[in-house]
């Protein structure tokens, strides 16, 4: 019997050393949650679907012949950090315009903008691109052949126009960055579009997004990313 005494004290001694452990990595797991990480309980971002072609476009004017050498431009957000203050949130990042064609894209003017997403955005983004949404337009310059240009990008929602959501109790937001870059080429004038969604992005990155929670006051945002949504 001693033996068996023996056993079920080792037994006993396991168990709670398990429980130690789990307990321990609970605890690791949700630091690093509060650390930055996208939080289990926090809903995820889904990317709607409408069946149409994705934004990043090029709508060419003058089909000819010579359209196999024409500019091709893409563009890509890579947003960097949120803020969010009393008065707006602030979504700053890189905007990577780059000419995959053979020609060069010239006179290139630039609009963007951000919204917040809600059940009506679709109808929103179209006013920005039909112009119904008055957003100055910025020079850029041209773009030769196979050049990639670089600009700094910083867009701010009004506090007033922020609107927001409720899921678990939490307040979140989604932004969404719009832009669209107005070019001229011989053979007439194209444009390319571009929207996306931003989030707080997973490490190492995942399919889905998790969005910004404006409920706990002012604060900034890192580790962000991006996803495109269709017009």
């Amino acid at each position: 019997m001693p033996v068996a005494n023996e056993w079920a004290s080792i037994a006993l001694a396991l168990s709670a050393l398990l429980a130690m452990l789990f307990a321990g990595w609970f605890i690791w797991r949700r630091k690093h949650n509060e650390d930055g990480r996208i939080e289990d309980s926090l809903p995820i971002i889904d990317v709607p679907d409408t069946g149409t072609a994705p934004v990043h476009h090029a709508v060419n004017i003058h089909r000819t012949q010579a359209e196999q050498i024409r500019p091709h431009v893409k563009l890509e957000f890579r947003p960097e950090r949120a803020t969010l203050s009393f008065t707006a949130l602030t979504v700053k990042g890189t905007l990577v315009i780059e000419n995959v064609g053979k020609e060069a894209a010239t006179v290139m003017l630039l609009r963007a903008t951000m919204i917040s997403a809600h059940h009506d955005q679709a109808a929103t983004i179209d006013a920005f691109f039909n112009r119904s949404i008055a957003i100055e337009d910025n020079m850029i310059g041209d773009a030769k052949a196979g050049e990639k240009i670089a600009l700094e990008l910083e867009i701010s929602i009004p506090s007033q126009e922020l609107l927001s959501y409720t899921v678990a109790e939490r307040q979140i937001i989604v932004p969404i960055v719009v832009a669209e870059l107005t070019y001229r080429w011989t053979a007439g004038k194209d444009s390319t579009r571009l929207a996306c969604l931003v989030g707080r992005e997973a490490q190492p990155p995942q399919g889905k997004m998790g969005p910004l929670r404006v409920d706990l006051g002012p604060r900034s945002f890192g580790q962000l990313g991006q996803r495109s949504i269709h017009a």
